[in-house]
């Protein structure tokens, strides 16, 4: 499964120098759970990355993953394995909160953007829309 997250530069910056610690684990929280980790042991989950309005790559996600419900806003902790950072050529993005199931794929050798949300997988646009109905 994959997700996509915004970074500003400074914060991806920060992330990439974890890789030559000594631990290269890094953390990223939110507010809610994404759906279908581990749905392919097969191939790693991956967190890609968009910054300065473009995606630029992505990182392998641990299997391992926490829960702090202490942390009222952000209680869910995403791991990440910095040292697997993989560039792909840029591809527009638009700023984002949170985070999106729309993110690029790799087809016949050309990373591109899909047009469409992967079946199942709620827009970050109806999510937006469902919750200003309900005002």
């Amino acid at each position: 499964m994959d997700i996509g997250i915004w970074m500003t530069p400074e914060t991806l910056e920060a992330k990439l120098e974890e890789r030559h610690s000594g631990n290269p684990e890094a953390a990223w929280n939110l507010t809610r759970w994404p759906r279908g980790f581990r749905s392919d042991p097969e191939a790693p989950d991956r967190l890609f990355v968009a910054s300065a309005g473009h995606w630029i790559g992505y990182f392998h996600i641990s299997p391992e993953m926490l829960y702090l419900p202490e942390e009222k806003k952000t209680p869910y902790v995403l791991l990440f394995d910095t040292s697997t950072w993989t560039t792909i050529p840029p591809i527009k993005a638009k700023r984002f909160r949170g985070f999106t199931y729309k993110v690029p794929r790799e087809v016949r050798g050309k990373w591109e953007l899909p047009e469409e949300t992967p079946p199942g997988k709620p827009s970050l646009r109806s999510r937006d829309t469902r919750a200003s109905n309900r005002r």
